[in-house]
């Protein structure tokens, strides 16, 4: 039945005939393409359809249905700080530093989508342990390689995030 309201949108008259015929099989049709008989299972399963889909969406947007994985975490490269990098920290964690601007192992923690939706806790950790100062009128500039955290450093300091 289904398949017959696509079919009756062009042919629905000579359908129509050929089941009324008495050697036809199935149920009679009325003539006419937009009649409820022809259309009428048609409409149910779009509206079963249209119910199924959204509620799936729904279910999945909420969350409901995520899986938690428990893969092994990737190992992360420890690179060895520089020294001008080890001799700045040590100078910002010394009390007598006289710095308009002063940061002090800095860390910023994000909670991934999973731990919001899922029972599987899992934090990623951004920036760790930065520490740097700064006097009036010095010009600073944070460098790394992608994903090294020196845009979520400044969003966090300037209160953006």
């Amino acid at each position: 039945m289904v398949g017959s309201a696509m079919f009756c949108d062009t042919a629905c008259e000579s359908l129509a005939l050929q089941r009324k015929s008495p050697f036809a099989e199935g149920k009679e049709l009325d003539g006419d393409r937009w009649a409820m008989t022809n259309n009428s299972l048609d409409i149910v399963l779009m509206f079963v359809h249209f119910v199924f889909w959204f509620m799936l969406i729904f279910v999945i947007e909420l969350g409901l249905l995520k899986i938690c994985s428990f893969k092994a975490n990737a190992e992360i490269e420890v690179v060895a700080d520089d020294n001008d990098v080890i001799n700045e920290a040590n100078r910002v964690l010394d009390s007598k530093t006289d710095d308009t601007i002063l940061v002090r192992s800095f860390k910023r923690v994000y909670e991934t989508a999973s731990e919001k939706k899922c029972r599987c806790p899992k934090k990623l950790v951004a920036v760790s342990d930065l520490s740097f100062g700064l006097k009036r009128g010095e010009c600073f500039a944070l460098l790394g390689v992608n994903g090294a955290g020196k845009t979520t450093t400044f969003k966090s300091l300037t209160g953006e995030v």
